[in-house]
């Protein structure tokens, strides 16, 4: 289940995730592998990314 608190239309049903993918963005940083990223597709089509890091989860971005 997918809830993102400041974005209205971004909540619902997961129906498919692909991840986790690992990376930092810091290849040489002994914490390169400190950020989780997934692939979801909720019930009704929507594909997000959603991020999971030492900071918290958070919705980074839409597919179109």
């Amino acid at each position: 289940h997918v809830a993102a608190q400041r974005i209205e239309h971004a909540h619902g049903v997961v129906a498919r995730a692909r991840g986790p993918f690992l990376s930092s963005g810091e290849w040489w940083d002994d914490n390169r592998w400190s950020r989780e990223e997934w692939d979801v597709q909720m019930t009704d089509g929507v594909l997000y990314r959603v991020v999971r890091s030492p900071q918290g989860c958070f919705l980074e971005g839409v597919y179109d």
